[in-house]
């Protein structure tokens, strides 16, 4: 029996399957936590639901503030609410406006907890210390970052795991296709109006109306993440327009 040497890219294949698989594993990591983030979120959820049987105590807002932060040239601004509260003769203090966190503009937040207000603060009986200003308020700040995190590591892993392939000339397998036709689902919108931004323009402007209604998250939250990323592909489209215009003017003179 005749044995064939190997080709040089018959043995880069199984280096660069290590590889791939090495950088999918990397991929899990930023998911697993995304995943964290969501179940952690839905946790919190339920506890704002069955916050709205805790009983109430008289409270008084003691801190109410925009404070910012500086790391690395980036600065964020967070709303400081703190406030105080007696049970049983017992005072306790507290900073939680919206178990899960809360999506109110810092500014409106802020203005509508003013320092020394009287407020009615729900607490857990079970365990005191644990308060709330606004029972039974649903929040999903902690959902959207952990569907973002959870989505853009797969996105990542799908992409680069498809150059990889077409790289070392695999076949395309089912999750190739998939990756395919997701692309051409998320540039539908710019192929159906073929590059026109003022339809494309109407569209984001369409799924920021929808943002704002009280719709069910699932729309707002789809609104929201199509508004961004068509507005960045409008700004981008619209750029290249104005770059195009102006080497017109070039040509011109």
């Amino acid at each position: 029996m005749i044995s064939h040497p190997q080709t040089e890219p018959d043995k880069q294949k199984p280096d660069g399957r290590k590889q791939r698989y090495a950088f999918l594993a990397v991929c899990c990591i930023p998911a697993i936590v995304g995943l964290v983030f969501i179940l952690y979120g839905e946790l919190k959820r339920k506890q704002a639901r069955a916050s709205l049987d805790w009983p109430v105590a008289a409270g008084r807002i003691v801190t109410s503030k925009v404070t910012s932060s500086t790391s690395e040239g980036d600065t964020t601004y967070s709303a400081d609410i703190e406030y105080v509260y007696t049970v049983e003769g017992v005072e306790h203090d507290g900073d939680v406006v919206v178990i899960g966190g809360h999506e109110y503009a810092l500014h409106s937040v802020v203005a509508r907890y003013p320092r020394g207000k009287t407020v009615s603060v729900s607490y857990d009986s079970e365990k005191v210390s644990r308060a709330v200003l606004e029972p039974g308020v649903e929040s999903y700040l902690l959902h959207k970052w952990g569907a973002a995190i959870v989505s853009g590591s797969l996105f990542m892993a799908l992409l680069f795991n498809f150059i990889l392939r077409r790289v070392m000339h695999e076949e395309r397998n089912l999750l190739d296709k998939i990756l395919v036709f997701t692309f051409k689902a998320i540039f539908f919108p710019v192929t159906i109006c073929k590059g026109n931004p003022w339809v494309l323009a109407i569209m984001v402007a369409a799924a920021v109306f929808l943002g704002t209604l009280e719709l069910h998250p699932v729309l707002t939250i789809g609104s929201a993440i199509f508004a961004a990323f068509y507005g960045l592909v409008l700004i981008l489209i619209l750029w290249c327009s104005f770059v195009g215009w102006l080497e017109s003017l070039g040509d011109r003179s």
